[in-house]
């Protein structure tokens, strides 16, 4: 038998299934792409309304079906009641930490107020191959009334989140929490933002610790209109292999792997649209072979 709060999402996804043409055999070897698994009887179940997805798996799997039929981010999870930055994802070995820092600043309530429509991260890399400061530029739309934000910023294994500086642009700190590497930081927005509002926030982490670092890997909740990475390099210092890839989880192996070379200012840039949920990064290579820690950054 249906479940009654099902029915909005079976109507969603047989419309959207229907207007890209796909059969569920398809749906389900392109969702296999992204890392996701679901039976093709489960899929018929869900267009059907004989079941909902539930748990945090099926979650993520709708949160990737969104991707694949391209319909407009939120248009089936919102017949869920639940936002993309609500699904569950696997951050990494260090999910617990993060959620402690998070927990802190009231922030994973505070993110799901706010869709990602353009995420551009911008870091610089030291001669001594350190990441030094990293900005963030947003533009978000608003789900649920607020005049706040929330992030947090990972840095190296052994780094002390006391020494970063976080700033803001659009907005002030508010509460801050650190544990071991991690930073959580809030943000009082300048004004009350409603329902359907778009808004431009940049804020900025300044470094202190001196760690060297060989990657930069950034969470992409999936279906955001651009998402982009950059990546400057002291001219004193330049790498002699740099690589964009992306992975399902940020333990998980790499889904792609694209190579990339250094520009005129010595930096490079990844550029994407409608970019799949997971993770997104940049690592690179010195020839001296001196890089330091594997892990990288996470923001």
């Amino acid at each position: 038998m249906s479940e009654p709060d099902g029915i909005a999402f079976a109507q969603a996804l047989r419309h959207a299934l229907t207007e890209r043409d796909l059969t569920l055999d398809r749906v389900q070897a392109r969702l296999a792409e992204r890392g996701i698994s679901v039976g093709r009887s489960t899929l018929s179940f869900w267009q059907n309304g004989h079941r909902t997805p539930r748990g945090a798996a099926s979650l993520r799997a709708v949160a990737a079906l969104e991707e694949v039929l391209e319909v407009s981010p939120g248009l089936l999870t919102d017949t869920l009641g639940r936002p993309p930055s609500q699904l569950p994802v696997v951050m990494s070995e260090d999910a617990e930490p993060m959620q402690t820092v998070l927990q802190a600043i009231n922030g994973e309530r505070l993110m799901d107020n706010v869709r990602m429509r353009q995420a551009i991260t911008r870091l610089w890399v030291t001669e001594q191959g350190c990441i030094e400061r990293v900005e963030t530029q947003l533009v978000l739309r608003v789900v649920h009334p607020t005049n706040r934000f929330a992030f947090v910023a990972v840095g190296e294994p052994g780094a002390d989140a006391r020494l970063v500086s976080p700033s803001v642009e659009g907005g002030r700190i508010g509460r801050v929490a650190a544990h071991a590497e991690m930073l959580g930081v809030e943000i009082l927005l300048e004004q009350d933002h409603r329902r359907g509002d778009l808004f431009l926030l940049r804020y900025a982490v300044q470094d202190a610790n001196r760690v060297p670092a060989t990657q930069f890997v950034k969470f992409s909740v999936g279906g955001a209109s651009l998402n982009g990475l950059i990546v400057s390099f002291n001219e004193q210092r330049l790498p002699v292999q740099v690589e964009h890839f992306q992975r399902a989880e940020a333990t998980g192996s790499d889904l792609m792997v694209v190579p990339l070379s250094l520009n005129a200012g010595h930096r490079v840039s990844v550029l994407r649209e409608r970019d799949r949920r997971g993770m997104m990064g940049v690592r690179w290579r010195f020839a001296d072979g001196d890089d330091g820690s594997q892990r990288g950054g996470i923001e």
